[in-house]
């Protein structure tokens, strides 16, 4: 199925819909327009439909949409240097640095054969250069990195020009490797520029971001206030979980310059920064295993990342993962999986089909002969020894895994930002239906935590 030509007006509401933060409805409109289909036509949005894609956490369907756009483009310079640069934000937002500097400098290169359109060719070259330098920095290249950077114009002139703007989102990206939190908020303050001209709320959200990981102590809680109302607006479910691991440090009265994270192996473990959570090293991600525990992400041999939903395989696996050799016995990782006591002659064919529907996945996802990792011997359950395994987790009990909200929690967390809200700015806001809202809404008014006010069209809460 060939889609026909798309309109202009499609294409801009895309992208209106990307800027605004409602990447849910981006990819939907994208969808509906028949945008990610096996060969579709030409949409100058296409960009923004498919990080919006990315956004909700479909990583999988990504990459193959984007072979379809390179397919469609290769004969055409301009738009397939574009899909490069496209593919290398998708390729950076799954981790995988050393294929986005692949295609970066693919990116750069193929500037050479824009047809005679100078000025394109230079402003894509320029615009291009940035994202390079970044991931040269991620791929550990840092001296290189700063030997562009050094070549840039003075930063005292970066104010909202675009470029200027995306060159200080490259110095801002290379202070957070660094680890330069006073650089960070300096070159984090002038991005913001560049996000609010452009109008840009995915982009305001990250330099927020860095703007709570990099503050003093005297201003977390005003960065941290400023991140929180852009989360519960734009509900983008990246930037909702880093927020609730954020609220969970601070009921522990913690923040991002007071945590670690614990990276552990088998028989070993290291301390580093809490900023290694949001920007791994490269031969941790390259591990046969990298379990992120706090974010619930999984990575094979570096691909991914995959998304650990409450399913069962995957409980199994995280909770083989959560022992400190990867060991485990059998009564106890049942109950941890199912909730119940184990009794081995009724339990013992749930248990083994479990098991091997993570095989089977292991076996699709990873690396070859992954699924022979799960060892099930003895009563006991473990990892071979030869898996390289690397687990993270923030210090503190239970790992830092940041617990699910519920429905209630959430509109009481929403509610603190935006109140009053209508039932209709509610139920856009957390993605939920009318019934359901109203259920969560009914028990939160039993308990005294919200109120109530006005009847019919003008009810609103708050609390």
């Amino acid at each position: 199925m060939v889609c026909t030509a798309l309109p202009a007006c499609e294409s801009l509401e895309v992208t209106q819909l990307f800027f605004q933060g409602h990447v849910t409805k981006a990819a939907a409109l994208a969808e509906k327009n028949a945008w990610f289909l096996e060969t579709p036509a030409w949409a100058p949005g296409i960009g923004h439909g498919l990080m919006a894609l990315a956004l909700c956490e479909r990583c999988a369907e990504v990459w193959a949409v984007v072979q379809a756009w390179k397919n469609r483009a290769q004969n055409t310079p301009e738009k397939y240097q574009m899909l490069l640069r496209v593919e290398a934000m998708l390729a950076t937002h799954a981790q995988r640095h050393a294929h986005a500097l692949e295609l970066l400098n693919d990116a750069y290169a193929l500037c050479d054969e824009f047809h005679g359109d100078e000025v394109s060719e230079q402003l894509a070259r320029a615009f291009t250069e940035p994202a390079l330098v970044v991931a040269q920095a991620r791929m550990g290249d840092l001296e290189g990195a700063h030997a562009v950077i050094d070549g840039w114009p003075g930063e005292e002139r970066l104010l909202t020009e675009p470029l200027d703007g995306e060159r200080n989102l490259a110095r801002m990206r290379v202070a957070l490797l660094e680890e330069r939190l006073a650089d960070v908020r300096r070159y984090a303050q002038r991005a913001q520029g560049l996000a609010e001209t452009k109008a840009n709320v995915p982009l305001l959200c990250e330099v927020q971001f860095c703007c709570v990981l990099a503050a003093e102590l005297t201003h977390y809680a005003d960065e941290l206030a400023v991140f929180r109302a852009l989360v519960h607006h734009t509900q983008i479910p990246l930037y909702v979980r880093r927020l609730q691991l954020l609220q969970q440090l601070v009921k522990e009265g913690r923040t991002p310059s007071t945590t670690h994270v614990i990276i552990r192996q088998r028989y070993a473990s290291e301390q580093l920064s809490l900023m290694r959570l949001w920007t791994p090293r490269i031969q941790d991600l390259k591990s046969t295993i990298y379990f992120d525990r706090v974010q619930g992400m999984l990575y094979l041999a570096g691909i991914g990342p995959f998304f650990v939903r409450d399913q069962l395989i995957f409980r199994l696996l995280e909770s083989i993962l959560a022992r400190r050799l990867f060991v485990v016995d059998i009564p106890q990782l049942y109950t941890e999986v199912w909730g119940t006591e184990y009794r081995h002659v009724d339990h013992e064919g749930k248990f083994h089909v479990t098991v091997h529907r993570l095989r089977a996945w292991l076996d699709e996802h990873g690396p070859d002969n992954c699924r022979s990792m799960v060892h099930v011997q003895d009563c006991m359950a473990s990892l071979c020894e030869e898996a390289e395994v690397r687990v993270v987790e923030v210090e503190g009990p239970g790992g830092g895994r940041v617990r699910e909200q519920s429905l209630g929690e959430r509109v009481v967390d929403l509610l603190s930002t935006c109140s009053p809200a209508s039932p209709r700015e509610l139920e856009g806001q957390l993605g939920v239906s009318r019934s359901t809202l109203n259920e969560a809404i009914r028990c939160l008014l039993e308990a005294g935590r919200v109120k109530r006010r006005g009847r019919g069209p003008a009810t609103r809460y708050l609390v």
